[in-house]
């Protein structure tokens, strides 16, 4: 069986009391930050952040 090797673009870990911490993320608006009950603000922060880069890849076949 072959095996693939996968980087994750966003890693956090979410507690019991709802408070999540992203600990590695290649958005640099959401590395190494912490958020109580994610929820619209931490959405819109990775629809702008993907925004931005399927417009810079949309280029590219």
């Amino acid at each position: 069986m072959r095996s693939l090797e996968y980087e994750f673009d966003i890693a956090g870990e979410l507690s019991a009391e709802h408070i999540l911490y992203i600990s590695k993320s290649r958005c640099p608006e959401l590395q190494d930050t912490t958020w109580l009950k994610p929820g619209l603000e931490l959405a819109q922060a990775l629809r702008n952040w993907t925004s931005l880069n399927s417009q810079r890849f949309a280029r590219f076949p």
